[in-house]
């Protein structure tokens, strides 16, 4: 244990060496070098900033899911927009909207989309959801695992 922890420390003391050197030169290099650190450190400062705040967090799930709620005005309704952004096919998956209504679907292929539109869902007694149902919840199983997720507002 001893050793390891001389090893880390001395690590941490070349670390600060290093540092300290470089510190050293910074201070005596010429200011046409430092325009050119600052501007490089502040090109590399925005292009971490823009990637932290516009690059969209995804939803991370088991199954690499991505689900949108959409409505179609003249076709069909509602619809769910079903994404496997995995690299494998999701096979036996079952939609299960609002805890109730479920529809079964053979195969989603790997990066394909499919969408379900609300009036395929059906409940135990074989009943379709009435077409302005609140949807709440919708619960996605396959062979791969499960995703769920919990709506806010529908449109």
């Amino acid at each position: 244990m001893a050793r390891s922890e001389g090893k880390l420390s001395a690590f941490l003391g070349g670390l600060r060496d290093l540092f300290a050197n470089l510190v050293q030169d910074f201070r005596e290099s010429n200011r046409y070098f430092k325009y050119k650190v600052f501007i490089i450190g502040g090109y590399v400062a925005v292009a971490i900033l823009t990637l932290a705040v516009f690059i969209p967090g995804g939803e991370l799930n088991q199954i690499d899911a991505e689900v949108r709620l959409a409505k179609a005005e003249y076709l069909g309704g509602r619809y769910f927009l079903v994404h496997n952004q995995s690299s494998r096919d999701w096979k036996n998956l079952v939609l299960t909207l609002n805890r109730t209504y479920q529809l079964r679907w053979p195969m989603l292929p790997a990066q394909k989309s499919a969408s379900f539109h609300l009036n395929r869902f059906r409940d135990g007694a074989g009943q379709k959801p009435p077409d302005e149902v609140l949807i709440q919840h919708l619960r996605i199983e396959c062979d791969r695992g499960a995703f769920e997720r919990v709506f806010e507002r529908a449109p």
